[in-house]
């Protein structure tokens, strides 16, 4: 998750420490409910529907018992046990410049974009973290989370500057001419952070060319 730390090594972090955090969900019921819901052993995440059809329960009665698991879990002393995690994730943000592409930070962190325990892991860390916010359903992006929400105007910014770019060329961009052009432009934005905003940006293309 940081330079110092192999994508293994990470990842094996991540795993010992929500297995520590969820021992504090004495409750069996409670700890499934949060397993299923943020696809913890296996990375597919369940609807509280369905979760509530195998209870025999409500959708509402699953949500409250959801909503007391994650409120055990964001306690003073499991965020505490999960802090050199939360770091991490804070120095890659910051690289990105508190913007990251959903499917890019999973990718990045546990190298794989299939449903797998550790995506469901770094979910819920996310999840229990305040400064991460995840926002769907974006007219203008494709899913990402941030740290920052300023950070989205500053991708805004970025993407009207390259679309007026086109619009004046009339012509296809290579990559790296693109990532020039920004570079010049907003020079005190990350690197990164232009690339992430061209991969989640739904009004610029990429092809094979």
């Amino acid at each position: 998750m940081v330079k110092s730390k192999s994508i293994p090594s990470a990842s094996k972090l991540l795993s010992k420490k929500i297995e520590k955090a969820l021992l504090f969900l004495t409750n069996p019921r409670v700890r499934e409910v949060i397993e299923r819901r943020f696809g913890l052993k296996t990375g597919k995440t369940e609807t509280l529907e369905s979760i509530g059809k195998n209870f025999g329960i409500t959708r509402e009665r699953v949500r409250q018992i959801e909503d007391n698991g994650l409120k055990i879990l964001k306690s003073e002393k499991v965020c505490s046990l999960l802090g050199p995690v939360f770091e991490s994730l804070n120095d890659f943000f910051s690289e990105h410049g508190n913007l990251i592409g959903e499917e890019y930070l999973y990718n990045s962190l546990i190298r794989s974009g299939e449903p797998n325990s550790l995506r469901g892991q770094l979910y819920l860390v996310l999840t229990l973290g305040e400064p991460y916010q995840r926002v769907l359903n974006d007219d203008r992006f494709h899913p990402y989370w941030t740290t920052d929400l300023s950070a989205r105007e500053r991708a805004e910014k970025i993407v009207d500057f390259m679309i007026d770019e086109f619009n004046k060329r009339e012509s296809v961009l290579q990559e790296n001419e693109v990532l020039d052009l920004l570079s010049q432009k907003h020079a005190d934005v990350p690197q990164k952070m232009l690339c992430v905003v061209l991969e989640i940006s739904k009004e610029i293309n990429k092809n094979s060319f």
